[in-house]
This record gives structure tokens, C-alpha cells and sequence, in this order.
């Protein structure tokens, strides 16, 4: 499995409409296509000029991909 790790700059305010939107839109299209998430992080801590999201998720299709393997057959077991 390939992992990868985004961090999203936020502007000031934007937070919560992020959040949902991620919850209700974009979290359903990933899982269609097989990303598995593993965990979301924002930052809380500290004095910020710009909020982050941080975002880790797990891909076994782009792994198989990236191997050489078809996507055919990654699908079809």
C-alpha cells in the first residue's frame, strides 16, 4: 500500500465548511475508488497566521499500479 500525506492551508474562518465538505463529499469519492483514510489532523495548538488540515490516506490501487500490476486484475482479485 502507497501512503500519502496532505497538508491543506485553510483560510482563516474556512475550517468548518472544509470539514463538512470533506465529511459529506469528497471522503465518499475516495472511498469509491479504494482510498482507505487513516487519519485527520488539524492544527489547535499555538498561534497560527494560516489553520492546516492534514490529511494521511492509503491507496492499494495506486501501489498495484505503480508495480506493474494491471488494474483489471487488482480489481477482479
Amino acid at each position: 500500500m502507497i501512503y500519502e500525506l496532505r497538508v491543506y492551508r485553510v483560510v482563516q474562518g474556512r475550517m468548518a465548511a472544509l470539514l463538512t465538505r470533506f465529511e459529506h463529499q469528497t471522503l465518499p469519492i475516495m472511498v469509491r475508488h479504494g482510498i482507505l483514510q487513516v487519519g485527520f489532523w488539524t492544527t489547535i495548538v499555538g498561534r497560527s497566521e494560516q489553520p492546516s488540515l492534514i490529511c494521511l490516506h492509503g491507496s492499494r490501487l495506486h501501489s498495484a499500479k505503480n508495480s506493474g500490476m494491471r488494474l483489471s486484475q487488482t480489481l477482479n482479485g
